[in-house]
């Protein structure tokens, strides 16, 4: 445990660690209190480093905290990290934006991570719901990470790091909670874990579960449904860790996570009426008759399951680890917003391995290699509904069906050199290689090769990036650094339904988009003042992004439109991020976060519904968040309080014909309780104090059609019960 007598150096370490992501706070049992001392892994050196010593735009939280402030999603977690924000427009899980690079189409723009393994998917730009739990700590990366993380990092990368098992300690805790949702109704949550050691030692195992139920608050008139977007969570995971010897260590691990929960598509009153357009059952043209949707076209489905190992020998002069795993996940997304039901089924694995090596030498030079193999591959098909007039049933036929596969490896290095003592330069670099595979296997498969169309179509993806760094560290109380960095993402291959279509109408649809890359460079300093307790950092960075993967859209044959992916547009970024942490009161810690991001496109996009000098799509202008935590003795007991506020400025998104533009949203989270022993606590929880109910996201094309746009959970106010043991 840290004493407050702790250098002005560390003191900076620590606080730096809480910029943009509030503070994560230990309580001693003493009553006092100080900031909880995280080491990030994030270089993959073979020692981790706090983040005031890291030379990059990197923010971290811990696990305690995230318990503390009662998340029940990641995303809300590392949306409170500057120029960072997520999107939600269906069940599957949230689009994530960091620094304006953000995506609607190809694989995301942004790294996922579990424990070094990736949570990846081909062709799939959403990240999956996940409750933050139990973890050791997130971190989060801004910009590029090419390098060390490869394809699908260009905007930055998303750690999630779940607590390793204690060898020798039989521990556990549990969390029950209530709540109310206003216009909803009751929700609650369970969840535990338990570190139950095997062998002294050598052997340990933690288990982790929970179960999250929330009351819907959206209604549906049309169909007389009251609150029907009922949300389920659960999920468990486990982490065996055997270490044989002092020098190696192996840790085995399985996390499943199913949940399942209705697009929260409303207007402003909470409701939803959605319709089905009929069609002349002889003409099979509309009628100009509707009927009410039904909502078992609104749900989704989702279950995921991800097993890893991963193996680690320290010697005295190197590092070793491998890192093996396997993902697997099905999806079932229902939808019934564009005048006719339609159902989205995707079903992915992806296959893993990493083997790295990092010297730890006590001269200048330093370096990790790294070489990387994976293996996905994603089935994806669409079912469209026929709503006829007069005739209740609805006939489902298939739409779209095909597998998008990827098999790709990278050699990746970084070397660090001191130039001088208060100099560090690192040189990385990456190479990369992807073989990529589209089979179609849906109804425009017989007509693919009248068109000259391949069936299956391959092309091979390769990009070299490079990232160099120069940190100085003049004192004991500052770092500043310049950062080159590169990210890519791999091409799209597009669905033969597409190019067929496209074909009919004269459109020259490419069967591939090509991989886009990212450049940016960017000036960092982490400074301390008033010995340690007011710590600052700033950022301000200039990004290059070429080759973007966008969606254009056509008129096809029937008169409706249709999509395709193009390497349609490039932009170009400036920013700056300022973060400031204030503990200079006892017991008070204040902390504030920002970033102004202007990330435009340069050029008008034919078919996209851009023109130059438009924000990229998704991609908010501004982000701040603020917050205070106090804690203070009462009585016998402790008392804590903790207030948080997110803004997010507007978003939009756009097509040929539509554009929509997101509310600017603030968001106020709530928490104030006592530990009435070293044991329990009693908490009451507060999200969206103020009620926002703002417009958050929504596609283009569906504000084109009609449907309202994504919107918050009303405010909600329930309780909170911790024990340890």
């Amino acid at each position: 445990m840290l004493t407050t007598q702790t250098s002005s150096r560390l003191k900076q370490g620590l606080l730096f660690m809480a910029i943009s992501t509030a503070t994560s706070t230990l309580w001693a049992n003493d009553n006092d209190w100080m900031l909880e001392e995280i080491i990030v892994t994030a270089e993959k050196r073979s020692e981790g480093a706090s983040v005031a010593d890291t030379p990059l735009a990197i923010s971290a939280v811990g696990g305690a905290e995230l318990e503390a402030r009662g998340y029940t999603s990641l995303f809300e977690a590392i949306s409170v990290n500057p120029g960072v924000s997520s999107s939600k427009v269906g069940g599957q899980g949230e689009s994530v934006q960091i620094r304006g690079i953000s995506s609607t189409i190809g694989d995301s723009p942004v790294g996922y991570y579990l424990d070094d393994m990736p949570f990846t998917r081909v062709g799939q730009n959403v990240s999956p719901e996940l409750n933050p739990y139990d973890l050791n700590r997130v971190e989060v990366l801004r910009g590029p990470q090419g390098t060390l993380y490869g394809s699908g990092s260009s905007g930055g990368t998303v750690r999630i790091i779940t607590q390793d098992p204690y060898l020798n300690e039989f521990s556990g805790k549990t969390t029950v909670a209530t709540s109310f949702t206003e216009s909803g109704g009751n929700n609650w949550k369970v969840q535990g874990a338990v570190n139950i050691p095997l062998l002294e030692d050598t052997l340990a195992l933690r288990v982790v579960g929970s179960q999250i139920e929330q009351a819907g608050y959206i209604d549906r008139p049309l169909e007389g449904i009251d609150n029907f977007n009922d949300m389920e969570d659960s999920s468990y995971r486990a982490k065996l860790l055997y270490t044989p010897t002092e020098k190696l260590s192996i840790k085995a691990s399985v996390w499943h996570t199913e949940n399942s929960q209705p697009a929260p598509f409303a207007d402003e009153e909470l409701n939803y009426s959605a319709v089905f357009f009929e069609l002349d059952p002889v003409t099979f043209m509309p009628s100009g008759s509707v009927r009410p949707a039904e909502a078992a076209f609104s749900s989704t489905e989702n279950e995921s399951d991800l097993y890893g190992v991963s193996v680690e020998y320290v010697s005295d002069n190197f590092v070793f680890v491998s890192t093996t795993s396997y993902l697997e996940g099905d999806s079932v997304q229902g939808y019934d917003s564009l005048g006719t039901p339609f159902v989205l089924q995707n079903t992915s694995e992806s296959f893993s391995q990493e083997f790295r090596v990092s010297t730890s030498l006590e001269g200048r030079l330093n370096w990790t290699a790294g070489l990387m193999y994976q293996d996905m591959e994603t089935t994806a098909a669409s079912d469209a509904g026929f709503v006829f007039q007069g005739v209740p049933t609805i006939s489902m036929t298939e739409f779209t069906n095909g597998t998008s596969s990827s098999q790709q490896w990278a050699l990746y290095g970084e070397l660090h050199y001191q130039l001088a003592n208060t100099w560090t330069m690192t040189l990385g670099a990456r190479y990369f290689e992807d073989e990529r595979e589209a089979r179609d296997e849906g109804p425009s498969a017989p007509f693919l090769g009248l068109f000259g169309i391949a069936n299956p179509r391959k092309d091979t993806f390769e990009k070299p990036t490079g990232r160099l760094n120069l940190a100085w560290t003049p004192d004991e109380d500052s770092l500043y650094y310049l950062n080159v960095a590169q990210g890519f993402r791999s091409g799209y291959m597009n669905l033969g339904y597409s190019i067929v279509s496209g074909a009919g109408v004269g459109v020259v649809v490419p069967e591939v988009a090509d991989e886009e890359l990212v450049t940016s460079y960017e000036l960092g300093a982490k400074v301390s003042f008033l010995e340690g307790d007011l710590s600052l950092e700033a950022v301000a960075y200039y990004l290059e992004w070429d080759d973007i993967q966008t969606f254009v859209t056509f008129i096809d044959a029937q008169g409706a439109p249709g999509t395709y992916g193009e390497n349609a547009a490039s932009a170009e970024g400036t920013g700056f991020e300022l973060g400031l942490v204030y503990r200079g009161i006892e017991g008070l810690i204040l902390s504030m976060s920002g970033n102004i991001n202007e990330t435009e496109y340069q050029d008008d996009g034919a078919g996209t519904g851009t023109q130059k000098g438009d924000q990229v799509s998704m991609a908010p202008e501004a982000t701040l968040s603020a917050s205070a935590a106090y804690r203070w003795q009462l009585g016998d007991m402790m008392a804590s309080a903790f207030l948080n506020a997110v803004y997010t400025d507007e978003r939009t998104d756009y097509a040929l014909f539509s554009s929509f533009t997101s509310d600017a949203t603030t968001v106020i989270n709530a928490r104030i309780g006592i530990e009435l022993n070293d044991q329990t606590g009693v908490f009451l929880t507060v999200e969206n104090l103020s009620n926002e109910d703002g417009a958050l996201s929504q596609l283009a094309v569906f504000d084109g059609y009609g449907v309202p746009a994504v919107r918050l959970k009303p405010r909600t106010v329930g309780v909170e019960v911790n024990y340890n043991f």
